[in-house]
């Protein structure tokens, strides 16, 4: 798929065509063991990187989907600390509360999602996690946060587009001159801090503006956003 001009209003999955352009000219996705596609939705992302690209990618979303690589948990603050934990026992007791948490989540069912919907073996999903060659998070919503801090704890290199802020749900968010983190520009700087060596670049297309759908959602997230914070496998070594 051709590049879309720059400022261009696109679907989801169009965006995802997008991303994956990116991706492609961005980081050698031949190099990669595994990929993570944390909040990959349907999994469309997935699909086209396993199908098209050869790449083994595994989607990290507690809801059903058409990829048949899941982890069906979320990726959060939880996650994070139990694979720090570097323990497999703490690893294992973290699956099993993970895995039945997600088992209420509210989705519809997804058409042809396969019937196991994924990986269910604790050691194998931390295999997936700490092998992987590139992190991938797109609209990641309230797991945005905990993608940066996972590829930061493991090394891994990562393109994460932010876009929600949430700041209710994280109230101790706070920029070094002691600002709270209620925007998307501070969400953003807040995220940077977290590395020195974290880059920017811009997707080819223009946000949705949120209060079209939802005024209420204006003031922390005005827009469908399409900057992308990444690192390079080098970057970790600088």
């Amino acid at each position: 798929m051709a590049a879309s001009a720059a400022g261009q209003r696109l679907g989801r999955r169009q965006k995802i065509f997008a991303l994956r352009e990116w991706i492609q000219a961005t980081y050698d996705l031949g190099a990669c063991n595994t990929i993570l596609d944390v909040a990959g939705g349907r999994g469309d992302l997935s699909w086209l990187l396993c199908n098209v690209d050869g790449v083994d990618s595994v989607v990290v979303d507690p809801r059903p989907t058409n990829h048949s690589s899941l982890l069906k948990v979320f990726l959060d603050d939880d996650f994070v600390r139990a694979i720090k934990s570097n323990d497999d026992e703490h690893w294992a007791e973290f699956w099993v509360a993970a895995t039945k948490r997600a088992l209420n989540v509210d989705s519809p069912a997804v058409a042809g999602a396969p019937g196991s919907n994924g990986v269910n073996s604790a050691s194998e999903a931390r295999d997936a996690v700490v092998k992987a060659g590139l992190l991938i998070a797109f609209h990641a919503d309230q797991a945005t946060e905990a993608c940066v801090d996972l590829a930061i704890l493991l090394k891994i290199p990562f393109a994460i587009c932010p876009c929600c802020v949430f700041p209710a749900e994280f109230p101790d968010r706070k920029l070094p001159d002691g600002r709270r983190v209620s925007k998307y520009p501070e969400f953003m700087e807040y995220l940077q801090n977290k590395h020195p060596n974290i880059k920017t670049a811009e997707l080819p297309f223009a946000g949705v503006h949120r209060h079209e759908l939802d005024p209420a959602l204006a003031a922390v997230s005005p827009s469908a956003r399409s900057t992308v914070l990444y690192m390079l496998p080098g970057d970790f070594t600088m």
